[in-house]
């Protein structure tokens, strides 16, 4: 498989619609917690976060909380075993917003 999301710009992405996407959060040091995940009306709060691309301009929030607030917490798009880095926040952020087309 590929992935589904292409990068046109910082934070925001391409996909084909209907094409299922499924992403995860790390934190490079201390724990971090996954809140919530929305998109398209959708909100998922237990991993796997996985959604189906919608038609038009979409945003895809992540609430989440980091332990360490120097800490980086990095948001990937999960193919198989293959992650794509879609965007990287410090710990002391407690959300990200990735626009999908």
């Amino acid at each position: 498989m590929a992935f589904t999301l292409t990068r046109v710009a910082p934070n925001i992405f391409t996909a084909p619609v209907a094409v299922p996407f499924t992403i995860t959060a790390a934190v490079d040091r201390g724990i971090m917690t996954v809140q919530s995940v929305t998109y398209d009306g959708v909100t998922l709060n237990a991993s796997p976060f996985t959604f189906t691309v919608g038609a038009g301009t979409k945003n895809l929030a992540m609430v989440f909380a980091a332990s360490d607030p120097l800490a980086t917490v990095t948001i990937s798009e999960v193919d198989g075993a293959n992650l794509q880095t879609l965007t990287e926040r410090p710990g002391s952020d407690t959300s990200a917003i990735l626009i999908i087309n």
